[in-house]
């Protein structure tokens, strides 16, 4: 799927009285994270991640791919099986997760596909607009960045760090591109 972005209206209205899909699942989290207490907490899942397609770990397959279930090659994951890991699931906290922007995107960035870029300044721009808060989430105080409880300031907070559209805090934003690496320039003007 390729981003899009509708600049002047709603890409499909709600029909009649409905609720967006933004609200709808807003309401989900918020619902669950209530009737969850008591049953839920913070879990620890195991996980398999594929080897993402047009990835390095991707390219990095010679020629055909080896299967492991069938003895051709060793089970390595990343290499010949998916990536393995484990993740941390806090379910009480849902929905403050569901409408926030967490610290992460400052300490790793935003991306995809093997292509990573900073977003320390549209995160820094977000703080300016909005507020932050500090909250504890099953006796772990975690800092959200951007409570994001509108349709407007949550399509802010996506679209301020996305690649789908030049950022106001990036003017005349170019990617350029080397042999193996795609870094993004952003060049200096002079007035």
């Amino acid at each position: 799927m390729h981003p899009f972005i509708h600049p002047l209206s709603a890409a499909v209205d709600p029909a009649w009285e409905s609720k967006s899909d933004w609200e709808i699942y807003k309401g989900i989290a918020k619902k669950f994270s209530e009737v969850c207490v008591g049953h839920l907490g913070k879990e620890t899942d195991v996980v398999t991640l594929p080897i993402q397609h047009d990835s390095a770990a991707e390219l990095a397959q010679p020629l055909d791919v080896k299967d492991w279930k069938k003895g051709e090659c060793d089970l390595i994951p990343g290499k010949t099986a998916p990536h393995i890991m484990t993740v941390e699931r806090d379910y009480p906290a849902t929905y403050e997760r569901f409408t926030s922007i967490g610290p992460l995107m400052e300490k790793i960035g935003n991306g995809g596909k093997g292509i990573a870029w900073n977003t320390q300044s549209e995160m820094d721009l977000l703080r300016k607009l909005n507020y932050t808060k500090t909250c504890c989430v099953s006796s772990i105080t975690i800092r959200i960045w951007q409570p994001i409880k509108k349709k407007r300031k949550s399509a802010s907070a996506i679209f301020r760090p996305s690649r789908a559209k030049l950022s106001p805090a990036r003017p005349g934003l170019v990617w350029k591109m080397s042999t193996f690496l795609i870094t993004p320039v952003i060049p200096t003007f002079t007035s």
